[in-house]
């Protein structure tokens, strides 16, 4: 394993196989200005057969193992929130995740809103400013708070009708 992942073998795998996913959490946060390093890659996806089918599949190309040393399949992927590791790093596959007053945010939930990124022949689907934002104060850990205040500073005008964040200062994808 690693202690940075490598992103880009992730977000590449995800890609060739279709899968429907936000990039959520640190790595999203980088893409938007913060500069706190992270040890996984988070990402909330749709929890439906299909796409959990295409999920396990680019899971099992990433020979990752779950961390109740599950293969990828369905089964293992349906209605949970799990964590899978790999040579290109930790995979943290989200149906859900903590949203405000007590709330629960799932693909659903932010899809609509979230950005598109296109690099190298990569298309990167992260979840919009306002949503990180609100996952990062609902889940109020310390580094959460740290990201926060770091892109209060690098918010991005509400005018820009770009569909990729503002602020960019991680790898580039394909890098």
């Amino acid at each position: 394993m690693t202690d940075q992942p490598d992103l880009v073998r992730i977000l590449r795998t995800l890609a060739d196989h279709d899968v429907d996913y936000i990039l959520i959490g640190g790595q999203a946060a980088l893409l938007y200005g913060a500069t706190l390093p992270t040890r996984d890659t988070d990402i909330l996806t749709r929890d439906q057969p299909d796409n959990l089918e295409r999920l396990a599949a680019a899971l099992i190309d990433l020979d990752a193992v779950s961390d109740m040393d599950e293969l990828p399949s369905v089964e293992a992927l349906w209605g949970m929130n799990t964590r899978w590791e790999g040579p290109a790093g930790r995979l943290d596959v989200l149906v859900a995740v903590k949203g405000p007053d007590n709330t629960t945010i799932n693909w659903n939930h932010v899809n609509e809103r979230a950005k598109h990124v296109h690099s190298r022949g990569v298309t990167v689907t992260v979840i919009a400013y306002d949503d990180l934002i609100q996952m990062k104060f609902a889940t109020d850990r310390p580094r959460d708070r740290t990201v926060l205040r770091e892109l209060a500073k690098e918010r991005p005008k509400p005018s820009s009708t770009s569909a990729e964040p503002a602020h960019y200062r991680g790898p580039a994808i394909g890098d």
